[in-house]
């Protein structure tokens, strides 16, 4: 072994990765090489930029139009509940309240039962901002989807609910 090749890979075995940068150009049985976790994580970047620039015309982020979402359709919920169902960490629930209340979208009310914990609700014109916001959303997923069919639509989304649970499972 020459010291040129030693020095190109630290003396360890050259793994076989593909090319993942390249899968526009290729075959579906070259894609069966790239990890699923590539795709996801492509085709959420790729869907929050396309939508964060319709909803950055309304001055309102993806987590902020989430939370405005699950309000609408539970009111009087708690901020731990929030993040438990937008599964994401309670800094940033907390953070984004923090930024719709200001903007007098939501109202925060200590529980009576549990004065530790706050309650979160709608006021009328989180509700008119949710229209307008979902508005944007219905537009900015139909020019996304209008490529496929339903029933293409249907399996995409049984299978994304199927992995969605299937991690839930998994991670229990």
């Amino acid at each position: 072994m020459d010291s040129n090749s030693n020095n190109k890979n630290n003396g360890k075995s050259e793994i076989n990765q593909p090319e993942i940068l390249n899968i526009y150009s290729m075959d579906n049985n070259e894609l069966d090489n790239v990890p699923l976790g590539f795709f996801f994580g492509l085709v959420a970047r790729q869907y929050l930029s396309f939508f964060d620039k319709y909803l950055s015309e309304l001055n309102i982020n993806p987590n902020q139009f989430w939370i405005l979402l699950v309000l609408c359709q539970e009111q009087n919920i708690s901020q731990d509940r929030i993040a438990s169902l937008l599964r994401v960490n309670g800094a940033t629930v907390t953070r984004e309240l923090e930024n719709l209340e200001k903007r007098n979208l939501i109202m925060r009310k200590i529980d009576e039962n549990d004065r530790r914990r706050k309650l979160v609700s709608l006021y009328y014109k989180g509700f008119e901002m949710l229209e307008s916001v979902q508005d944007v959303d219905w537009e900015t997923e139909s020019k996304l989807l209008n490529y496929f069919s339903i029933e293409e639509l249907h399996i995409l989304k049984f299978l994304l609910k199927k992995i969605i649970i299937t991690i839930e499972d998994i991670q229990k």
